[in-house]
């Protein structure tokens, strides 16, 4: 890939930057920033942790250092992983409503 073909994709994802909470491999990849290990390192921490809430957390994924993160940072974007863990709150709510608690019986 030469210089003029990363400078558009520069270009682009400046002006729709990727939501790294939806994207997959091949995006991730497609931007030429990250290496395999920080690639598999991102999907394991997102695996474990979750959705990321800012674009700051890259700085504690392991691999990635500080110079990455910051490129990184003018290229993506969370989308809105607050209201994904908020419409999964609600879900769950919604489940517990449905069990029914019986009161605890008392020993005679």
């Amino acid at each position: 890939m030469d210089l003029n073909e990363i400078r558009e994709i520069f270009e682009y994802r400046i002006d729709n930057p990727l939501n790294i909470n939806t994207c997959d491999e091949n995006e991730l990849r497609e931007l030429n920033i990250l290496n395999e290990q920080q690639i598999k390192s991102f999907f394991d921490y997102i695996r474990t942790f979750g959705l990321l809430f800012s674009k700051y957390e890259l700085q504690a994924i392991p691999y990635f250092d500080l110079q990455t993160v910051l490129i990184l940072n003018s290229l993506v974007t969370v989308g809105n992983a607050e209201s994904h863990y908020q419409n999964s709150l609600i879900s769950m709510v919604r489940d517990l409503s449905l069990i029914h608690i019986s009161e605890p019986t008392r020993p005679y």
